[in-house]
């Protein structure tokens, strides 16, 4: 038997007892395939193919996965596709360095970070050995409980620091609650109780939102939101039901009924954002909803953006694909889950 044709491990596998879901193969490109269908798309050079051996050990939490990452042999990982998640991933063995964006970490163990798929990733992997703990989650199951916690829309994508480190805080609580976590789901108990998976899920989300900076962390350590004034209101109210016409400041103003310097201070103080600024935000989630949900032969993403007065269809599209991670277009072409 050659090197090029010896015995396969097993390479898809999920165990009754746990639910940890397990994946090892000796082949780069089914393992590249596996890693892009639980992460995200991306190209995965080694530099000797058959000394190399990938393994991959992953537990669901609800929307959230915990799980272990093993590389044999030096790796470079570039990402090709972006996508809306963030990955948050701690090299446990061995040595690596991470770039995001103009973001840079190397060494080993404690070294942690953040790595938002929407900004350009690349991971190198030195010696035999490297076992990552990797956690991944889209973004959008983040922002959901924080807009909940600030009582108001976020008007711009969340965004964390970069460095995760696990020997100083808050790295250490976070780290020390997912390794906890991972030891109880190799235990069966997650697996053997739903609703225990929900209270994790959440406490997780919690405790991240909590400890580690970013750009809304201000808003959260002030406390629950007050309630926006009433021109305030009136002035969403307007958007929302005139999101496909044109409006203008001058509309806002007469709507809400008041001077155009208080209305704009309204926004700014409520919404951290400004009056026009909102109406744009409002109209790109009412394109992203009807691109999710309409058919592509039933429309395009030109109509689409005309239809809440998009113009010029390269700006729809780098605008859009800054905020969701993806094209207009594959949108579009995704199936609806109706």
């Amino acid at each position: 038997m050659t090197r090029n044709q010896k015995t396969e491990p097993v390479e898809d596998a999920v165990d009754p007892a746990t639910g940890i879901r397990e994946f090892r193969s000796r082949h780069v490109e089914r393992a590249r395939a596996r890693l892009s269908d639980h992460f995200t798309e991306h190209e995965l050079t080694v530099d000797n193919p058959d000394a190399i051996e990938t393994a991959m050990r992953t537990a669901a939490l609800g929307d959230l996965s915990v799980g272990s990452v093993r590389f044999s042999a030096p790796v470079n990982i570039v990402q090709t596709t972006p996508e809306d998640i963030f990955i948050i991933a701690r090299c446990l063995r061995g040595k690596a360095e991470v770039q995001n964006g103009d973001d840079f970490m190397a060494g080993g163990a404690p070294k942690g970070a953040i790595l938002s798929a929407v900004r350009p990733n690349r991971i190198t992997t030195f010696g035999d050995d490297a076992l990552f703990r990797v956690v991944r989650t889209a973004r959008a199951a983040l922002e959901r409980p924080l807009a909940q916690w600030l009582d108001r829309e976020l008007p711009e994508p969340l965004r964390f620091e970069f460095p995760l480190h696990a020997d100083r805080e808050p790295g250490r609580s976070w780290w020390g609650l997912v390794e906890h976590l991972w030891s109880v789901a190799e235990n069966g108990m997650l697996f053997k109780s739903p609703i225990l998976i929900d209270e994790v899920n959440r406490a997780s989300k919690a405790v991240l939102l909590t400890l580690q900076p970013h750009n809304y962390s201000r808003a959260l350590s002030e406390g629950a939101a007050p309630a926006a004034p009433y021109y305030v209101r009136r002035a969403e109210e307007y958007i929302d039901a005139h999101a496909g016409e044109v409006i203008s400041m001058t509309d806002l103003v007469r709507v809400a009924n008041v001077s155009a310097r208080s209305l704009y201070e309204g926004f700014r103080r409520f919404r951290r954002t400004t009056p026009m600024a909102f109406v744009k935000w409002l109209r790109l989630e009412r394109a992203h909803a009807d691109l999710a949900t309409e058919r592509p032969g039933a429309t395009t993403v030109a109509a689409v953006a005309a239809r809440y007065g998009f113009a010029h269809l390269g700006h729809f599209a780098a605008v859009y694909r800054r905020k969701y991670g993806e094209a207009p277009s594959e949108t579009l072409r995704r199936p609806s889950d109706g």
